[in-house]
């Protein structure tokens, strides 16, 4: 049978990348070339690329979006790399926290404020002195 004669009455088999349809015993889409089948990881059992489950002894077919999102950005790095750069990353954070602590007040002022003058600043901080006003009854 030709590749070009699938019609409604074979059985075909759609395509997980392309969505295309193939027949059912091809091994790799007739449109974009991608593997139509692949086999369970527990039992060995031939299942369609799109299924989530194996027909046969229903373990995932798949790894989840979160394991291949680890795999993708943790298996440069070590167990202990990874620990040595949050650490790293602590010691700037407190380094940067401390010398900010010990700048000038005009200076912590006009980096907290960034939109507001000198004088706005100022009036700011001092309205914030006030009492605030009695509860109304």
């Amino acid at each position: 049978m030709d590749d070009r004669q699938v019609t409604e009455a074979t059985p075909t088999v759609r395509c997980a990348k392309c969505g295309q349809r193939s027949r059912r015993h091809a091994q790799h889409c007739r449109h974009c070339g991608a593997h139509l089948y692949l086999s369970c990881r527990q039992c060995g059992e031939s299942n369609e690329r799109i299924a989530k489950y194996c027909h046969a002894c229903r373990t995932r077919l798949h790894r989840t979006r979160w394991r291949r999102f680890n795999e993708t950005c943790f298996r440069k790095f070590s167990p202990v790399e990874i620990v040595v750069g949050f650490i790293a990353l602590v010691v700037v954070v407190e380094v940067s926290l401390r010398l900010a602590s010990s700048l000038p007040g005009w200076v912590r002022e006009t980096a907290t404020a960034p939109g507001l003058t000198a004088h706005q600043t100022n009036s700011v901080d001092e309205a914030a002195d006030e009492a605030p006003p009695a509860p109304v009854r």
